[in-house]
């Protein structure tokens, strides 16, 4: 007698978009209910057969269906078969004919397909090598194939917006002296001394630079977190408030992704960098944290300096140069130590310059550090650029003394080297704090902790040229940054609500060689709880890391995946691309919650190693002798 080969209709595993959210079907046992499928923002239905079929052997495994053992972190699905979705065994038929079976069931897995794909249903697991050549036809006949997971577009109209305080008498900026106003109308670097004739282009008063002790740095007013600023909420509803210091580099690694890692371009150097990289630096790629800080409602945007607890020789004299470069020498020698004139305390606490801006529920603030009416947006800020030794080596910075500016061009010594180092380590966090601020630019001072060698005033529109190719592209960077953080941190604070929280942001280089249209693009984020006041503070505790017991309460990792093109082509590695034709830049993101897992502490641990090494770096003994070579020469 014939026995047919056993066969089956396999479990239809599908994902369709769920548009009625206000309809969504809550877990069941029942037949055909809506199950939860654990890769994607979608939703899964399963196949069911005719009660009166009597059931034996599940489906897949009648089907010879392999496990689905692909490497996934996110929630899984727990639910199993109900006895209508499993195997028909044939022998248990007694009164049907094998035959009749046999077409009735096909004729069952072709209706449900058909009805599925009327709903925008589709398979996902293809069919596997061992299943039967009646359910590869039917598969193949009605195109199911897997369907992507679900992304959002970004949003085109939103944008975001300079505002300004309430009241009137807003402390104003201060201007430039001693002539140095001439250098923001022209372009190029300005050298302080003529390298050739040895003439002063400007005042001699600004070539030997105050050091530390000589300087009282009392007189300047502290400075005040986004957290403690009472005054940048006047009056408006905001739930996110930060500074530009606290999220640029956040907003460095969403452009990592959102850019699909994009370089900067450096073709406008001379030959000497024709071999040189042109990517970011990686001290720019190091994964960057903030921490949020909640309070009466609204969460204060600052700054993680859990290992960045001392001020370097940078950062201090970065102070007192901005008011050299502000105040006649008569003003400037009140801040001095030994001033016959010191400030009186109303004069030290006199209010800052401060521009506000906003995009939905995020507010920024941006010190104003300089102005002059004839700029097209009226206001700038001061840098101060210490030379490449001094900062790859700031512990040993007296070492490099005598090292110096001589020339315009060349790997060595020379201005073009400053600004080389800036476009790929600087110009990213310098773009979005003159956005944010609404600045028309900055000013850069080039120095090597002892003497001023020259200036240089660098345009937004110049920092958008080198980044991104035109200012268009420079703007929409922005505001597709800040929506992107908006989603994150209003996902991260309905996750953990009333918490003060610190995230984590670490933006994943990609793997692919060839990188297309459907390329995604991976930035990690972990948000961890932090103890209530009175606890131990994880902050706090940041030496003890990882040589004691983790103090952090929970963490929850998310993936932002972002795929990214322009005219329905991946961004394309030449920055100046899109000045020379009309494009459309297409943004498409998903935020995913991944399931709990031991490795996620282990990979926050992991960040903050990178963190701790970051501020603990030594530069390699053969380079350091080569710059202490040329610090030594004397012309």
């Amino acid at each position: 007698m014939y026995h047919p080969k056993p066969y089956s209709t396999r479990l239809l595993l599908a994902s369709f978009r769920y548009t009625q959210l206000h309809s969504r079907a809550k877990l069941t046992s029942s037949p055909g209910s809506i199950l939860t499928h654990p890769a994607r923002d979608l939703h899964c239905t399963t196949t069911t057969l005719e009660s009166d079929i009597d059931t034996r052997r599940t489906l897949s495994e009648r089907l010879n269906d392999e496990p689905d053992t692909a490497a996934y972190e996110g929630n899984r699905s727990t639910e199993t078969l109900e006895p209508s979705e499993q195997e028909l065994d044939p022998s248990d038929t007694k009164a049907t004919d094998n035959n009749a079976l046999r077409t009735h069931t096909l004729n069952q897995f072709t209706e449900h397909l058909q009805a599925r794909k009327q709903d925008n249903t589709v398979i996902i697991k293809k069919h596997q090598q061992g299943q039967s050549n009646d359910v590869k036809h039917i598969l193949a006949k009605h195109h199911a194939v897997p369907k992507a997971p679900n992304f959002h577009k970004i949003n085109f109209n939103r944008h975001y917006q300079p505002i300004q305080p309430d009241g009137e008498n807003q402390p104003q900026p201060p201007t430039l002296a001693h002539g140095l106003d001439r250098v923001l109308f022209n372009p190029g670097v300005h050298y302080l001394k003529d390298p050739r004739t040895q003439v002063y282009n400007f005042t001699h008063f600004l070539e030997n630079i105050t050091q530390p002790d000589e300087f009282d740095y009392d007189s300047i007013g502290p400075y005040i977190t986004p957290s403690q600023d009472e005054a940048s909420g006047f009056n408006h509803q905001h739930r996110y408030v930060g500074s530009t210091s606290s999220v640029s580099s956040i907003l460095s690694h969403i452009y990592f992704v959102l850019s699909n890692w994009k370089p900067t371009d450096t073709s406008v150097l001379s030959s000497a960098y024709l071999g040189e990289p042109n990517n970011f630096t990686r001290a720019t790629r190091i994964p960057a944290s903030i921490f949020l800080r909640w309070k009466d409602g609204v969460y204060g945007i600052d700054a993680d300096k859990s290992f960045d607890v001392e001020e370097t020789i940078l950062s201090v004299m970065g102070k007192s140069m901005e008011k050299v470069l502000t105040l006649e020498p008569s003003e400037y020698e009140r801040y001095l130590k030994n001033a016959e004139s010191p400030l009186s305390p109303q004069e030290v606490q006199q209010p800052e310059s401060f521009a506000y801006g906003a995009f939905g529920k995020i507010l920024l603030r941006s010190q104003l550090d300089c102005q002059d009416p004839r700029l097209p947006r009226k206001t700038f800020d001061l840098k101060t650029r210490a030379t490449v030794p001094v900062r790859m080596d700031v512990r040993n910075y007296q070492d490099y003394v005598g090292y110096n500016l001589k020339r315009s061009h060349g790997l060595y010594e020379s201005f073009e080297r400053e600004y080389y180092d800036m476009m790929r380590s600087a110009f990213l966090k310098y773009n979005f704090q003159v956005r944010i601020g609404n600045m028309d630019g900055l000013m850069v001072t080039y120095h090597n902790t002892q003497q001023i060698f020259g200036f240089q005033y660098i345009s937004r529109e110049e920092i958008s040229a080198r980044l991104f190719g035109n200012t268009q592209m420079g703007d929409i960077v922005l505001d597709r940054t800040l929506q992107l953080l908006h989603h994150i941190l209003d996902v991260a604070t309905k996750k953990y609500p009333k918490r003060t929280l610190r995230l984590y942001f670490d933006a994943q280089e990609s793997s692919v060689a060839h990188v297309d249209e459907s390329t995604t693009q991976r930035l990690d984020v972990y948000v961890e709880s932090m103890p209530e006041p009175g606890e131990t503070s994880a902050e706090n505790a940041a030496d003890e890391f990882f040589t004691t017991e983790s103090t952090t309460e929970e963490v929850t990792k998310y993936v932002l995946h972002m795929q990214s093109t322009v005219n329905n082509k991946p961004i394309s590695m030449s920055p100046v691309e899109a000045v020379k034709k009309p494009w459309h830049w297409m943004t498409r993101y998903r935020l995913e919650e991944m399931s709990k897992s031991p490795s996620v502490l282990q990979q926050v641990k992991k960040i903050q190693r990178e963190q701790r090494d970051l501020y603990n770096r030594t530069v390699s003994s053969k380079f350091a002798e080569r710059l202490r070579r040329l610090s030594r020469y004397k012309e």
